[in-house]
């Protein structure tokens, strides 16, 4: 009788054994591959919900609008405040130009070490003018920003900066434009 139940058992455990490691593979790949499937989609769901509740007209529609108006505005009183004044810019001369220069150095917190004034261009009305300057970045920044406010009177050409202990050597090459007289 177990002489029986070995043969019988012998001739089983193939196919039990092929059944047996198909479930383990199986289960491996519901682990490792299904599972973390599941969680992403889960996340994706959750901000997707997040998104459609932005997007609602009863949830934050109206705040959201409200909010890029007032940056709009705001945008735009930025950009009235950057456009030249007329005065800024229309100088009767290459001194206004360059006491224009010195009094935005003055108001970036910038010493000039030298002004050189190059040669005009016989085309049009520029004046290159070469400052040399030591100063921070932070002032260097806003003096630049302050000539780039007239594009139509000044305009930063070259721009070379060389860090230092006490701040930053600075060479700028600035065009002067100036109305030719009718």
């Amino acid at each position: 009788m177990q002489a029986s139940a070995f043969r019988r058992f012998a001739g089983e455990i193939i196919p039990v054994t092929v059944f047996s490691c198909t479930i383990l593979l199986f289960l491996a790949l519901a682990r490792f591959a299904l599972v973390p499937q599941a969680a992403v989609l889960s996340a994706t769901a959750v901000q997707l919900d997040y998104f459609k509740s932005l997007l609602s007209d009863r949830n934050r529609y109206q705040e959201i609008r409200v909010r890029l108006l007032d940056r709009q505005r705001l945008l735009a009183d930025v950009a009235g405040r950057a456009a030249p004044a007329p005065a800024d810019y229309e100088a009767g001369g290459l001194s206004d130009l360059l006491q224009l220069l010195i009094s935005r150095a003055k108001e970036a917190d910038i010493r000039f070490v030298k002004m050189l004034p190059q040669q005009e261009t016989a085309h049009r009305a520029e004046y290159p003018v070469v400052l040399e300057m030591t100063t921070s970045y932070h002032s260097l920044a806003r003096f630049v920003a302050s000539l780039e406010r007239t594009p139509q009177a000044l305009r930063v050409e070259r721009l070379a900066v060389t860090a230092q202990k006490n701040g930053l050597d600075v060479h700028i090459l600035v065009t002067c434009f100036l109305k030719k007289a009718q």
